[in-house]
């Protein structure tokens, strides 16, 4: 089983990642609030455990997908067998 280890976001990648954040309290940002960075990294961390659950989503499904592909292999050939329609090498 696949766990993953969840990754705390790093305030100065942040940053570079998403622009729009606020620096400092400057002059020219004194519209943005605390409360606004706080959003958005609380979206992103949001958007980070929702990519982590698909991805996960994703490799379970291909699991699932490979042993139904395996088992009605099998049931295929036993019908096969049985009709007396296999080949036989």
């Amino acid at each position: 089983m696949i766990f993953f280890k969840r990754q705390e976001p790093q305030p100065q990648l942040l940053l570079q990642q998403h622009p729009a954040v606020p620096e400092d309290n400057s002059a020219e940002n004194n519209d943005a609030s605390p409360n606004d960075f706080n959003l958005r990294t609380w979206a992103i961390d949001l958007a980070t455990d929702l990519r982590d659950v698909l991805y996960a989503s994703c490799l379970l499904a291909r699991s699932i997908l490979r042993v139904l592909d395996k088992l009605l292999s099998g049931i295929i050939h036993l019908t096969k067998y049985q009709l007396g329609l296999h080949s036989r090498d």
